[in-house]
This record gives C-alpha cells, sequence and structure tokens, in this order.
C-alpha cells in the first residue's frame, strides 16, 4: 500500500526540478498524477512512468486553466510549482547592476484525480532591490508567482452548481479536446463524455474534502533576502493566501499549507550559476550562505511534499512549512 493509493493528484510545472521530482514520488505512492508544464517535450518524458499523465498547461492563462479544471472528473491533491516565463520572464537579473540572463521559465506542479489537495509553486526570480524593479518586473512577478495561484485554487475550489444533480454523466457544457475522464476505480482512461463543468474538479467544497500546496519560499515573511525584493514580496503573499484560504475553509474540510523551501539545487540554479562571469565564484558564494554546507535536493523536497499530500498531514493546515537546512535559524 502506497502513501497516497487512491489520490488524485494534479502538478503543475512538472517537467523538471522540485515539481519533476514530486510527480514521481507521487506517482511511486500510489497517486494518479496528472503532471502539467508548458514544456511540451520534456513533459511528455513524464509519460512512461506508470501512474502520470500529462496536459500542457501556461498557469498564467484564466481561460486554459478554467478549461483544465473543467477537464478534470475527479481531484484530491492539486500542487501548484511554477509558471513560465515569458518577454519579462525570460530576462532575470544577475546582478545588481543591468546585466541580465536569458532564463528558462519554471514550472509549476499540480496532481489531480480527485480535489483533495492542491499545490501551487510558481516561481520568477528577480534580481534586485526595489530601485533596480521595473513595472513591468514587478507585474510579471506578481502574475506568475501570485495570480496564477489564485486562479488555480479559484477554479478546483467551488462548489457544484445545483443546477447539475450529482453523480451522473452529463455532456459537458464546455467542449473540450480532452475528452476523457479518469475511472475513480482503475484510473484508466474512458472515452466517455464528461460531466458538466459543475460535476468536473470544482469537487472540493462538495466532498468536504480538499488539499492545496503552495510553493512559497524561505526568502519571503520568513527570511529577508538581500536582491530579492520583488521575488521575496510575492513569496510572502503566497503565505498570506495560504493562511486566508486555510482559515476561510477549514470547517469545509479544505487544508491548505505551503512549502518553504532554502536553497535547491534544481536545473535553474546551475543556469544561474553557469550565467555568472565566473560559475566556480557563484557556485561558491551560493554555499557559503548554507549552514549545511550544502543544497537541498529535490528529492528531499518532494519527500516533503507526499507528507503534505498525504491523511498522514491530516491535522496540518495553514501552514508555512520550512525546508531549508537552518538557513532561516
Amino acid at each position: 500500500m502506497g502513501r497516497l493509493d487512491g489520490k488524485v493528484i494534479v502538478l503543475t510545472a512538472a517537467a523538471q526540478g522540485i515539481g519533476r521530482a514530486a510527480a514521481l514520488a507521487f506517482a511511486r505512492e500510489g497517486a494518479k498524477v496528472i503532471a502539467t508544464d508548458i514544456n511540451e517535450s520534456k513533459l511528455q518524458e513524464l509519460e512512461k512512468y506508470p501512474g502520470i499523465q500529462t496536459r500542457v498547461l501556461d498557469v498564467t492563462k484564466k481561460k486554459q486553466i478554467d478549461q483544465f479544471a473543467n477537464d478534470i472528473e475527479r481531484l484530491d491533491v492539486l500542487f501548484n510549482v511554477a509558471g513560465k516565463f515569458g518577454e519579462i520572464s525570460d530576462r532575470i537579473l544577475i546582478t545588481s547592476k543591468v546585466q541580465q540572463v536569458r532564463q528558462p521559465w519554471m514550472l509549476v506542479w499540480t496532481w489531480g484525480l480527485k480535489a483533495d489537495e492542491v499545490t501551487r509553486g510558481s516561481r520568477f526570480v528577480h534580481h534586485g532591490t526595489i530601485l533596480d524593479c521595473e513595472e513591468k518586473d514587478w507585474d510579471f512577478s506578481m502574475n506568475l508567482n501570485v495570480r496564477s495561484m489564485y486562479l488555480m485554487i479559484k477554479a478546483f475550489l467551488p462548489k457544484p452548481s445545483s443546477e447539475c444533480p450529482q453523480p451522473g454523466l452529463v455532456p459537458s457544457r464546455h467542449p473540450s479536446p480532452l475528452r476523457w475522464k479518469i475511472s475513480a476505480v482503475t484510473g484508466c482512461r474512458l472515452h466517455q463524455p464528461l460531466q458538466s463543468a459543475w460535476q468536473l474538479s470544482r469537487q472540493m467544497l462538495a466532498q468536504k474534502s480538499g488539499n492545496i500546496i503552495n510553493m512559497s519560499s524561505v526568502a519571503s515573511s520568513i527570511k529577508g533576502v538581500v536582491n530579492r525584493c520583488v521575488y521575496s514580496t510575492t513569496k510572502a503573499a503566497v503565505i498570506g493566501l495560504t493562511k486566508s484560504v486555510a482559515a476561510d475553509f477549514i470547517q469545509q474540510g479544505i487544508r491548505c499549507n505551503c512549502v518553504c523551501p532554502g536553497t535547491v539545487d534544481t536545473p535553474s540554479l546551475q543556469e544561474r550559476i553557469q550565467a555568472r562571469p565566473n560559475p566556480e565564484e557563484a557556485l561558491s558564494d551560493f554555499l557559503k550562505r548554507q549552514k549545511t554546507g550544502r543544497f537541498a535536493t529535490t528529492e528531499e523536497i518532494a519527500l516533503l511534499c507526499v507528507y503534505l499530500a498525504s491523511d498522514e498531514s491530516a491535522y496540518v493546515t495553514g501552514n508555512p512549512v520550512i525546508i531549508d537546512g537552518g538557513w532561516s535559524l
């Protein structure tokens, strides 16, 4: 028996880094995982693993999110990790000067088979103080790191409309190319008409159970970090959003927590290091602030996410869960 047997998990930013590690960890523990990302080629690599299906999704696009929510019949866990970098996001300041470097977008994971747990983790790391931050950088960071989570939670949380009886299959009011549903028993794809939008994934409140996990950071309201003004502001907002959702819906059976990592050894971190004029010096600088002398691994973060997604954490809600190797001490 796996720790997540029978749970349906929707995960964003699953193509690499923490999102990929979490998707694999969820599947190993028996969950039915729907992994999303905007990087279709990397995302498809996950399809070879049992229990994982994929869907291309841009978490900054409300229409895409709403359609995706309408296409999912059942959701237990929603995990948001990241979004994408566009015109603004593909430029990340790597010094306090105006020097910039192209960076790949970062992902967020979401798994979902039933509507019990929702995890969000968009990340856009802008380097600099408030004086280095242009309005477009501020707006983009807020859009990707905060608004994307607002959109995802709002899409998957509501009760079904009383117009539509439950259970039962009826034609979808919103035509979609995703014309399959997940069998709650076998997990197999069934080519049957989907339920209406109100009867699909928007069942957390109707089920009186749901688990939302948001990706935040220690660089937030937990710890002041130099040259992380906008990023830290957005991640502090994620903590506030998490506590608000947890407080508003605790009596309806909804849990909401956020993961607050320190520095994690991800492809995006390595790209930032290699983009510096002196990568070895940059690596040394990153390691100097690690009290354990090393970075966290994506697998370590994923194991914490498994705990938060499982019934083992049933009494945990409204918490920013820190996993930073003591960096915030």
